[in-house]
């Protein structure tokens, strides 16, 4: 069976997520160091009361930036990523059924969340337990995270 996956290469390339992350990331420590130059230019750090003042308004700022702004652009780096591998597993599956041809069954057709009926669906139809190999693992505690920050606000149990 031959399986053309070209239209689905680009949700398999983890490198341009790691990209994208670094370059966000640098951007996101560029806005603060910009949006701080901006805010803070007129104090003068040699009068004591302005360089408390400056101290105090600079520690909320970096806070800000550190740990909101980074927190809601993380956030949303893990839920996309997640997404991005679960459309590529459910694309590589409609390739199969569309190559084989002689297979019915559809993801549609299975119960479970989408990367249970990825791999239940691999294992009937290319007899290839997914489940197995090593990096499964890290697939199903990424849907473990991604649930946790859409549905319980981040809050992860052990």
């Amino acid at each position: 069976m031959k399986i053309d996956l070209r239209h689905y290469e680009h949700f398999g390339r983890l490198d341009d997520f790691n990209a994208y992350l670094e370059l966000m990331e640098a951007q996101l420590e560029e806005a603060k160091r910009l949006s701080s130059a901006k805010e803070f230019a007129g104090y003068d750090l040699s009068d004591p009361e302005q360089e408390d003042e400056y101290r105090a308004l600079k520690h909320q700022h970096d806070e800000y930036y550190d740990e909101n702004l980074a927190w809601i652009f993380r956030r949303s780096f893990v839920i996309s990523f997640h997404s991005c591998i679960e459309l590529w597993f459910e694309g590589l599956c409609r390739e199969v059924q569309k190559v084989d041809g002689q297979t019915k069954l559809s993801l549609k057709d299975l119960k479970g969340d989408s990367m249970e009926r990825v791999n239940r669906y691999l294992e009937i139809v290319l007899n290839i337990k997914v489940s197995d190999v090593p990096e499964w693992a890290f697939f199903r505690d990424l849907k473990r995270i991604r649930n946790r920050l859409v549905h319980a606000d981040a809050i992860i149990e052990r």
